[in-house]
């Protein structure tokens, strides 16, 4: 066969270099897609869920004014109103990610905890004749959420069939939305589901036999993200187009939306139901899309949590619930954060106190002292409390801008009204200036965020989580009624210390 050259005869030179041109286009386009940063696989697709609950809604007359719907034992409190229409229904709330083999997932506490008030909605409608009712929506099965995803098979084969196909329970949930803080839960899920087709509303099938496998992702360091080539993928379901369809938008990573605060910025489309959803670099979920804001000049600007603002629940699963098949945080990917969060200065790690006589018995209400070696636990102490000070200092600033008065500080901190009356009155400059040897030292100390003691109550289980300095090795002194003071030397200096960890305490006079 002969290749046409439009009248241009080839010579040997350009023979050579269009070979050479031919060949460099075959490899690039024989690269492996895992190469591009924005390329997900099917098992990372598959591995973005839907999740969805079951509720309760009620329509009802006659609540009266101001009375807050409760709920007590699965039935709800309408303050006398009556109840004229009920039924149960389902709906989808978000998005989570698969992280482990064994089906432990993410996402955000305001898709999955529905624990709080917050989660019973109550919103005003009319009848026919537009008599005025109460609309209320309660949670069916507090705790319990529906996922809803696709199989590896069916994304490979481009066939984004959806279904409900498993139950899961939320093991962690913690959430400070408003602030832009931490917005965090984690489930397993715990057994098969399916659809019921003459209810439409998903039901149980059975509890899963504890081998199954499940598509999920691996995380990845945030932050070693070069800002020349950033592609980002994000996943979830936002609801703006078939309900059956994984989103994925792609987009830059451009930042962090403040140097206090870690939070990922980022230019891949979110929306509503994207929330708990993952964001992807190079295959791998490095964070959990969670809000979107407008920036300076009114665009919308995609936030994702890092996936290390997840060590402090997995290390609390570990702790609470004796797991150890959770996804763990690396502490060199915690130091690498170059905003001035504070997590980046801590590592999360769990601890059981037991008897040294009987590791079955559990050392209650006792207190752990953290410090750093040749700190001696009279100086942690009263850094502890210098901390403290500087903290309700802050506190009653941060509380008097956003507009409460002095009372209502003062209760909420529980501070004596003097006192907050003269923290608010003083600036920092006239603070520091009261201060003895000791305090300029712990000032300076608090001031640059440096470790130099940190203080925990161990609860009723004999459990603590505590936040360690990464890479560093400090003591340990444990306190407890009816036992010896112990103190022992603990290392944060492996890249994974998330334990959790035992501590064995004699019991006085053993």
């Amino acid at each position: 066969m002969r290749t046409r050259t439009h009248g241009v005869k080839a010579t040997k030179p350009a023979r050579t270099l269009l070979a050479a041109a031919i060949l460099l286009l075959a490899l690039v386009a024989g690269l492996p897609a895992q190469q591009r940063s924005d390329w997900v696989s099917p098992e990372t697709i598959a591995s973005v869920v839907r999740l969805g609950k079951t509720f309760d809604l009620y329509i009802v007359s006659g609540i009266p004014a101001g009375h807050q719907v409760t709920v007590q034992y699965g039935t709800p409190d309408f303050g006398g109103g009556r109840i004229v229409h009920q039924e149960r229904v389902y709906g989808d709330l978000g998005s989570g990610v698969i992280v482990s083999e064994n089906g432990w997932l993410v996402s955000n506490a305001h898709v999955a905890d529905d624990w709080t008030p917050q989660a019973i909605q109550v919103a005003p409608v009319q009848d026919n004749q537009g008599n005025p009712l109460t609309q209320v929506v309660i949670p069916a099965n507090p705790g319990y959420m529906w996922v809803k995803m696709a199989s590896v098979e069916d994304i490979e084969n481009n066939v984004r069939k959806l279904e409900v196909r498993y139950l899961a329970t939320t093991w962690y949930s913690d959430m400070d939305y408003y602030s832009y803080d931490r917005d965090r839960a984690i489930c397993k899920i715990t057994a098969t589901a399916r659809m019921n087709e003459t209810t439409g509303l998903p039901e149980m099938v059975e509890e899963l036999a504890g081998d199954e496998t499940f598509p999920h992702t691996a995380l990845r360091n945030p932050f070693d993200i070069p800002f020349q080539e950033s592609g980002i993928a994000s996943m979830g379901y936002p609801g703006i187009g078939p309900a059956s369809n994984v989103t994925i938008s792609r987009g830059d990573f451009i930042g962090y939306a403040s140097e206090d605060r870690a939070q990922m910025m980022h230019t891949a489309f979110i929306s509503g139901g994207n929330s708990g959803g993952g964001l992807f670099y190079k295959d791998r979920l490095i964070g959990i899309n969670t809000w979107d804001r407008a920036d300076a000049r009114g665009r919308n600007v995609s936030i994702a949590q890092p996936i290390t603002f997840f060590g402090e629940a997995f290390a609390a699963v570990r702790l609470w619930y004796d797991v150890n098949d959770l996804p763990e945080i690396p502490a060199n990917w915690v130091t690498s954060d170059p905003t001035n969060d504070p997590y980046k200065n801590q590592v999360f790690v769990g601890f059981n106190l037991r008897s040294r006589v009987n590791e079955n018995v559990a050392l209650k209400n006792g207190v752990l002292l953290a410090h750093e070696k040749g700190v001696d636990i009279q100086e942690a102490m009263a850094y502890i409390d210098f901390k403290q000070y500087m903290n309700n200092y802050l506190a009653v600033k941060k509380l008097l801008r956003v507009g409460y008065d002095v009372q209502s500080i003062a209760s909420r901190l529980g501070l004596g009204l003097m006192e907050e009356q003269t923290l608010a009155q003083m600036s920092e400059e006239e603070l520091t200036g009261t201060l003895s040897g000791d305090g300029k030292k712990y000032y300076e100390l608090w001031k640059k965020g440096a470790f130099h003691a940190g203080f925990w109550r161990v609860d009723q289980n004999g459990q603590v989580l505590t936040a360690l300095p990464p890479s560093s090795s400090v003591n340990l002194t444990v306190m407890a009624s009816g036992y010896d003071q112990k103190t022992i030397s603990f290392s944060t200096k492996r890249d994974v210390v998330q334990g959790p960890w035992t501590i064995k305490v004699p019991p006085k006079g053993k």
